[in-house]
């Protein structure tokens, strides 16, 4: 029989206001390597987001879609994948120019782009411009709302399109034109590669970290939070 002088003790007897418990903790070798795991999960992480985002899944149409915003190095390399794979008609995207910008006469991103790549082929009135309304934010989802309208007036939708555009924005902007279009159009994207920084070390310059971060930010949005406005 337990003695109940050197016996356990039941803390149930009585009123007590602290108790005395057992926990485990860490030895040093197991902290090396929980950090060792981290270090290796935050750079894999680190290299697997940016060609996450700079996805590129050709349909094989004729149809390519240009966001019309995009800089010249993007809408020349927009103007090489006609004759490069195929491509017949040419349609640009693209919000209102805000008001003291340069280019402001164009009225829209679309027929700057347009414009613009025009020029670069040598072609007249190639590129169609069909430009989105003015909106405070979800602009690619205007831009795509506005495509699918142009194209339903036009004629019936087309069976399949790619659209083009810049780097990690690509991962957002299929999702958002997908969304608005029916599952019978086949919906592609190609990522034309941000010459502004190194896509292998993105972390390591200003513009590649502020881009691929926002972007990969934006995408979680898109993705899990974003819900369509009424049309």
């Amino acid at each position: 029989m337990t003695d109940p002088a050197t016996g356990p003790r039941d803390d149930r007897r009585g009123f007590v206001l602290f108790r005395r418990r057992t926990i485990w903790l860490p030895t040093w070798p197991a902290c090396l390597l929980v950090a060792a795991v981290l270090s290796a999960t935050c750079a894999a992480a680190l290299r697997m987001i940016h060609p996450f985002l700079e996805v590129t899944r050709r349909t094989g149409g004729d149809l390519v879609v240009v966001e019309g915003w995009m800089p010249d190095f993007a809408l020349r390399a927009a103007a090489g994948q006609l004759e490069k794979n195929g491509y017949t008609r040419l349609i640009v995207t693209g919000g209102p120019i805000e008001k003291g910008a340069p280019f402001l006469a164009y009225g829209s991103y679309a027929a700057l782009g347009a414009s613009t790549i025009d020029s670069m082929t040598g072609r007249t009135n190639f590129a169609v411009a069909v430009p989105a309304p003015e909106v405070r934010a979800d602009r690619t989802y205007a831009a795509a709302v506005a495509l699918r309208r142009w194209l339903a007036a036009s004629g019936p939708l087309p069976k399949s399109l790619d659209v083009l555009t810049i780097g990690p924005h690509a991962r957002r902007t299929w999702l958002m034109v997908r969304s608005v279009f029916p599952d019978s159009v086949d919906v592609g994207i190609i990522a034309v590669p941000d010459a502004r920084y190194d896509a292998t070390r993105w972390w390591t310059s200003s513009d590649g970290f502020r881009t691929t971060t926002s972007e990969f930010i934006a995408y979680l949005y898109a993705k899990f939070l974003f819900r369509a406005p009424p049309e």
